[in-house]
């Protein structure tokens, strides 16, 4: 498969008179770039594509195997790890060569200020619209200005200068995105919209695309789906900023409780896992899905038999298992935040839990989450 830099993908891309340029890391930002295709499909069954799939921030190629999607070309990007200001580079190049507008899909909210003056002066120009799909938790893990302002601590004026300049970019970011999705600009594939008081709405439009095509792709993967029958599933993920692998700890005191309740566990990796084998003494209680080129929705929507229940610490997957099948989700965050770990990863954990505390149920203990699952009968 070709490999491109920079420029390179933009060139390419008026060369071949595609339709859309995406840019992706993960198999679940490739759901999006798919969610989206089903929508373009419904006005035009025409459709031609470029995706670009880039490496993670470890440097690594999260999708190594490449779907067939009619009309839609797949290219590995070597310009670095994908970011918002990488977007913003490959955005805001001329496309001065373009022989058709193009749409451009990505997984990270995009800087609309630049959108906003790019937009006007090349008036639609070069591109149709931009659709920003569902990044993960990162689409809704972000700045709180409702928290920022009702705090109760005592600001020094630089702090207060500092948090007014905040405030004041958030509204204008705010205007600006209102103004481009009026004028079909700019639309957000998220699966769920935030409001003011951080409360998620499901974006149900979104949510239905996605929906599509995981149906789609249901009857394709059915080998090893059997070990998931009559099962809790836990999902890993490779956390940043703990000490003394407490986190494998955690998952590890679960699945030797669940065991002893008789709970099956079947425990699937995240794709961006490096070092599977750092969870070898989890092997004694657990089945393994390894087949990291998939997503774990498109397992999940395959499976006859639903797990009995999805744990984990702060994944996409505790939200998306709820939302698409109803599947009861299990964070032990507050678990994890009672350790030795980095302020960086306590606020994600925190953040988690107050944006998701009525979509996940949080449990203070293994303990009381094995209870849990017994008194459920799972």
């Amino acid at each position: 498969m070709e490999t491109y830099r920079g420029v390179e993908s933009i060139d390419y891309a008026n060369n071949r008179e595609v339709d859309f340029l995406a840019y992706i890391v993960s198999p679940w930002h490739l759901l999006g770039v798919k969610a989206v295709v089903q929508k373009l499909r419904a006005s035009t069954s025409s459709i031609r594509g470029l995706v670009m799939i880039c490496k993670n921030h470890c440097d690594k190629y999260l999708i190594t195997e490449i779907p067939e999607i009619e009309g839609v070309e797949f290219a590995y990007y070597e310009n670095g790890s994908l970011s918002i200001s990488s977007i913003s580079s490959i955005l805001f190049q001329r496309n001065d060569k373009a022989k058709k507008r193009k749409s451009f899909i990505i997984p990270y909210k995009i800087d609309v200020f630049l959108y906003a003056l790019y937009s006007l002066n090349n008036k639609g120009k070069y591109i149709t619209e931009c659709y920003v799909i569902d990044e993960g938790l990162g689409t809704y893990l972000g700045l709180n200005i409702d928290k920022l302002t009702n705090t109760k601590r005592v600001f020094n004026i630089k702090e207060w200068i500092t948090l007014s300049k905040n405030i004041i970019s958030e509204l204008l970011r705010s205007i600006l995105e209102l103004k481009l999705k009026k004028q079909a600009l700019l639309y957000d594939f998220s699966l769920f919209t935030q409001d003011r008081n951080n409360h998620l709405q499901t974006n149900e439009s979104v949510v239905d695309y996605y929906r599509q095509v995981i149906s789609s792709e249901t009857i394709i993967h059915q080998e090893g789906n059997d070990i998931y029958d009559n099962a809790v599933l836990i999902n890993t993920q490779p956390l940043e900023g703990v000490e003394d692998n407490a986190d494998i700890d955690i998952l590890y005191d679960l699945c030797k409780q669940c065991y002893a309740k008789g709970i099956k566990v079947v425990v699937k990796p995240h794709p961006a896992e490096k070092n599977i084998k750092k969870y070898s003494k989890l092997n004694k209680y657990v089945n393994w899905d390894l087949r990291n080129e998939l997503s774990q929705e498109v397992i999940l929507n395959s499976l006859t038999h639903k797990p009995l229940a999805m744990i984990s610490f702060y994944s996409t997957t505790l939200v998306t298992s709820k939302l698409f099948w109803s599947i009861p989700t299990f964070s032990v965050a507050k678990i994890l935040l009672l350790e030795d770990i980095s302020n960086g990863l306590r606020k994600k954990l925190t953040d988690f839990i107050s944006v998701f505390n009525e979509h996940t149920i949080f449990c203070d203990s293994i303990e009381s989450l094995v209870n849990t699952l017994v008194e459920n009968n799972i």
